[in-house]
């Protein structure tokens, strides 16, 4: 389909020409600056929005420059790797854990990521306080230790992060008469 990936790269900036957007520029594996031009350029950036940022409020349309707490999803997750040469029983499920200690709209998960792996973790709303006075890791074992003892596996990957959410349309619903 002509699409190329070039992966371990680092954008920089939006091309703008003739007030269009018409690519970016970005450091290639070496380090060296290069310019990829296309018809469609597509912020993956999530949260931070290195390019998003950038783009002049003439050429945007209904871009969220920036997230308030009320449009961010806090997250913490771990993958983990069993230490038993058993299997999990997640192989072919994502179990969503509703928790009283978990704000609503935010869960808890487990999913499989292979043979004695999974990735585990917590979310909610950042513009939510944190519930009982403590932090998002402490929140994640004493709601997910329970599913998985911490002596019983090793962490391959931790870490957390802010994910943009948008708000759930209001105008695009209608009702039949």
């Amino acid at each position: 389909k002509g699409v190329e990936i070039r992966a371990n790269c680092k954008v920089r900036e939006l091309i703008i020409e003739e007030n269009y957007i018409r690519g970016v520029t970005y450091f290639d594996r070496d380090s060296e600056k290069q310019q990829l031009r296309a018809k469609i350029t597509i912020d993956a950036s999530g949260y931070s929005g290195v390019i998003r940022r950038q783009i002049p409020k003439e050429l945007s349309s209904n871009v969220n420059y920036d997230f308030t707490d009320e449009y961010t999803i806090a997250t913490y997750r771990e993958i983990i790797k069993l230490k038993s040469e058993n299997d999990h029983n997640f192989r072919q499920e994502i179990l969503i854990l509703y928790h009283k200690d978990i704000p609503p709209p935010g869960y808890a998960w487990i999913f499989s990521e292979g043979q004695g792996m999974l990735n585990i973790g917590i979310t909610w709303v950042k513009s939510i306080p944190y519930p009982a006075n403590k932090s998002m890791k402490q929140l994640y074992h004493d709601i997910l230790d329970p599913y998985f003892n911490p002596d019983d596996y090793d962490i391959i990957h931790k870490g957390g992060g802010n994910i943009p959410m948008r708000q759930i349309g209001r105008a695009s619903c209608r009702e039949r008469v």
